[in-house]
């Protein structure tokens, strides 16, 4: 008689259900659930192409607004000088790595270079690609705490997320609460974190048309107001703003009782 909420994180679900014991276990468990919370439309939709029904509601995931918030730029892309792009993901085959650098090599390092944050299985595959592009224009970092990640977001000017699939990155609301515009692939949930003037949106798989998003947007320059890009982030995804949402949630589904 105990109320149940469940929370969903696991993106490649289809692949999870199938399993006929699986979608039988999922489908009454969810079914039975007084709310189920997704981290994004895209998950819902999901969820429901699998079969699953439930009281679904979306609650997205939760940024550090005080670690990753506009900051002055250690170096900033003045005239002359090539825009900061910036990849912060697993070096895996589902995140895209190595179209990025299909990509930069159709970029000059004159226009635009790219610093790399992460490891995985395709790390020596990406350390061969860069070292047949130009000098200097890709910088590997390996895996960086959260902190190294803000450090190099404020001397960065634009964040590129390639994933051939995805749900809600937190790197892009990360990106963006810091006040970076974001180059990023049309899938999963990330149309719904890059809303209009929050960056460019392209099609995955695909380097000519990330080497065209990247060079668009650093074509704008500073054109993008940081504060207005950190502010819509706040708004939604700060610590306060999904707790106020959660709270409530969990008092819908009689959870918590209301104080007098």
């Amino acid at each position: 008689g105990v109320p149940l909420v469940i929370s969903e994180y696991m993106n490649p679900f289809s692949s999870y259900l199938r399993s006929p014991l699986r979608r039988w276990i999922v489908r009454s468990v969810y079914g039975r659930a007084r709310s189920v919370f997704v981290q994004s439309e895209f998950g819902w939709r999901q969820l429901e192409d699998a079969g699953i029904r439930g009281p679904f509601a979306v609650v997205p995931n939760i940024v550090d607004c005080d670690l990753f918030a506009p900051g002055e730029r250690a170096a900033p892309a003045a005239p002359g000088m090539p825009t900061r792009a910036l990849y912060v993901g697993r070096l895996s085959a589902e995140k895209g790595p190595l179209e990025l650098l299909d990509a930069f090599g159709r970029l000059s390092p004159e226009l635009v270079t790219l610093d790399v944050v992460g490891d995985g299985p395709l790390a020596a595959a990406c350390a061969e690609r860069v070292a047949a592009l130009p000098p200097g224009a890709v910088r590997l970092h390996g895996r960086l705490q959260r902190e190294g990640v803000a450090r190099l977001m404020h001397e960065a000017d634009l964040l590129v997320v390639p994933s051939i699939t995805d749900n809600q990155p937190c790197v892009v609301l990360e990106a963006r609460a810091s006040g970076l515009p974001v180059v990023a692939t049309r899938v999963g949930g990330i149309p719904e974190i890059v809303p209009d003037g929050a960056g460019l949106l392209v099609s995955p798989g695909d380097a000519a048309a990330l080497a065209d998003g990247i060079a668009q947007l650093a074509a704008r320059g500073s054109a993008s107001d940081p504060h207005a890009i950190a502010a819509a982030v706040r708004a939604r995804h700060s610590r306060p703003a999904v707790g106020a949402l959660l709270h409530e949630a969990y008092e819908a589904a009689a959870l918590l009782r209301k104080r007098p």
